[in-house]
């Protein structure tokens, strides 16, 4: 996985849906993954890692969705510095299975 096709995002509503913060994103290209890991607490602020499928699409969004308000809510968008691990596709932790967009 690339540095370049994953994307850091926070600012959204803890009631986001990841399909529907994925919803905002694929305009700009196929995701592979749009994951909103489990809050470690209450007052923990929401993020999450949106893969894409080729660099120049992650680009495009890196560029024109910081800043965009989604539901009232202005968010940033940052590339993710430390990717998760290959492992962040498969564990279904926060209780509710990960969205994988991908086709199988």
């Amino acid at each position: 996985m690339s540095n370049r096709t994953v994307l850091y995002v926070t600012g959204f509503s803890a009631n986001l849906r990841a399909r529907d913060l994925a919803y905002e994103f694929e305009r700009y290209g196929r995701l592979i993954r749009c994951d909103i890991p489990a809050l470690k607490s209450a007052s923990s602020a929401p993020f999450a890692f949106i893969e894409f499928r080729r660099e120049d699409d992650a680009e495009d969004a890196y560029y024109d969705m910081h800043g965009r308000s989604i539901d009232g809510r202005r968010i940033s968008v940052q590339w993710a510095k430390r990717p998760p691990s290959s492992a962040w596709r498969h564990d279904g932790v926060s209780g509710e299975p990960p969205i994988s967009l991908s086709s199988p």
